[in-house]
């Protein structure tokens, strides 16, 4: 069942990734495409080499925004299962609204569960910054 979830979920999330890494690949100067492809550079380099670390800074927001944005998942689990069969499809968010609004409205807890969520997405939105901050290229 959390693999129909996680397919379920998938096609909102891909329109906007496709926009972005297209438009930021765009954004890449064509007289350093241009430069490369005079050195005879194969495409598959000139992709690795140029255009990757040119566009890194928004696949690193892309990657920031779906690692926030699969702790979010509260709409597609709510509808399709309510949990599931035993909350075998329960996740964070769906845990604080349940203890939320209706296990007798234990609101100390489910915020307790919030911030417990909060603090893992800034745990790993840290971890992100300190690994790939080197291997991000600012114009």
């Amino acid at each position: 069942i959390p693999r129909v979830l996680a397919m379920k979920r998938r096609p909102r999330n891909r329109r906007h990734l496709v926009i972005i890494v297209l438009a930021s690949i765009k954004t890449v100067p064509r007289d350093i495409l241009e430069a490369a492809e005079l050195d005879r550079t194969p495409p598959l380099r000139k992709f690795i080499k140029i255009t990757l670390p040119m566009i890194s800074p928004q696949l690193f927001f892309l990657l920031i925004t779906i690692t926030i944005s699969s702790f979010k998942v509260f709409d597609v689990v709510r509808v399709m299962t309510n949990g599931g069969p035993g909350n075998s499809t329960d996740v964070l968010v769906t845990y604080i609204y349940r203890y939320a609004f209706q296990m007798n409205a234990k609101v100390g807890y489910a915020s307790a569960a919030g911030t417990v969520l909060l603090i893992i997405m800034m745990i790993l939105t840290y971890l992100y910054f300190k690994v790939l901050n080197k291997r991000i290229y600012y114009q």
